[in-house]
């Protein structure tokens, strides 16, 4: 072999990524920090670009990262435990997958590519500082992954039955993609534009859908369901910048819990820009024990200034009355409040005719 040949396959060995090694913890150590070797299977501390597991069990599960700031791994996966991330920033390549367990994670993460963030079944994932930059984000699995402080612009789509919530921003603009789930949103972020695809809004009211009590951006209800509230507190008021739209498929899932819009109360959305209702299904049910009292109003979609609601809801033409849940009724008007906004007022009928068959569908409104 000559030198010259020699020579490429040395610079050829240089140039080639290093392939990722897995790196399993134990927890052995005297400590919980990363670079101590006794706390991996191995005895030997990971480096940048490894994959990092967490077992479910382990003899320690308070870690702390003291390899150099910003190092970037591949992957981390936790398969359960109650495991505590803590230490100096992180670069993330590839994704976490939280298998089970509930890992919190103190550090802050950076996104160095687009990746996935799955949370298993029972599994929730809570991070406390994470930036995407540009990157998109794909957020899947059935448990709960929540995101304490977000920022950057890339996309974060939401994927399987589980939740997602994001409770704070720094800036943060990406858009907000909808496919699966619950997805809620507490933090301001009226820069991101929301799109709900959610699946059979009929048969999944509480199992999919939109919701929080944050600002987002200009919002599109291409099926599913939009509410407000949060996991903590279920009622609430969503604030939408510059518009919402429904479409046929799409559905308003308005939570009546009180006669005040808000936490312990009812649902509102508040809205600046163009309402669309776009014939959508609205849906108005009790929360928390509370009854109605009849001419008891709820202003559940606030609109600003003097644009007015475009559309209606299905079958709800202006001034309609419907059949609302345990025996109830509402009539509808899309000039309440200061004049263009959608209230509901429980009303109380002797007979109403609900499907136009000359018959009363129910005697008595209580």
């Amino acid at each position: 072999m000559t030198k010259a040949i020699r020579g490429l396959i040395l610079m050829f060995l240089l140039a080639a990524p290093s392939l990722a090694v897995t790196r399993a913890w134990d927890g052995g150590g005297t400590d919980g920090n990363w670079g101590t070797a006794a706390n991996w299977s191995t005895d030997v501390a990971p480096v940048a670009g490894d994959d990092l597991v967490f077992p479910a069990t382990a003899a320690q599960f308070a870690t702390s990262c003291n390899i150099g700031f910003f190092t970037t791994f591949n992957t981390i996966t936790v398969e359960g435990g109650t495991y505590t991330f803590g230490g100096n920033p992180i670069r993330l390549a590839n994704g976490i997958n939280a298998v089970g367990g509930t890992p919190t994670f103190n550090l802050a993460i950076t996104l160095s590519g687009p990746q996935t963030f799955t949370a298993g079944t029972g599994a929730t994932a809570t991070l406390l500082i994470l930036s995407i930059g540009n990157f998109p984000l794909t957020i899947d699995g059935t448990g709960i992954t929540g995101i304490g402080l977000l920022s950057g612009s890339g996309t974060i789509t939401k994927n399987g039955a589980g939740a997602a919530a994001i409770i704070a921003a720094a800036g943060y603009s990406g858009a907000l993609i909808l496919n699966n789930g619950i997805f809620v949103v507490d933090a301001s972020i009226p820069n991101s534009t929301v799109s709900i695809n959610g699946t059979a809004p009929m048969g999944t009211l509480a199992l999919s859908g939109f919701g929080g009590t944050g600002t987002v951006g200009a919002t599109t209800v291409t099926s599913g369901v939009i509410s407000a509230g949060t996991l903590t507190s279920p009622t609430g008021i969503l604030n939408i910048s510059n518009g919402l739209t429904f479409t046929a498929n799409g559905a308003y899932v308005c939570k009546i819990g009180g006669t005040a819009p808000g936490t312990n109360g009812h649902d509102q959305l508040n809205v600046t820009g163009a309402v669309n209702l776009g014939n959508a299904l609205l849906a108005p049910i009790p929360w928390g024990g509370f009854q109605p009292a009849v001419n008891d109003t709820f202003v559940i979609l606030r609109n600003d200034g003097t644009d007015a609601v475009n559309g209606t809801f299905l079958g709800m033409p202006e001034g309609a009355t419907f059949s609302g849940p345990l025996n109830s009724a509402y009539q509808i008007t899309y000039h309440g409040g200061d004049g263009n906004d959608i209230a509901i007022k429980r009303v109380a009928r002797a007979a109403f005719d609900f499907d136009g068959d000359g018959k009363s569908d129910i005697s008595v409104f209580r």
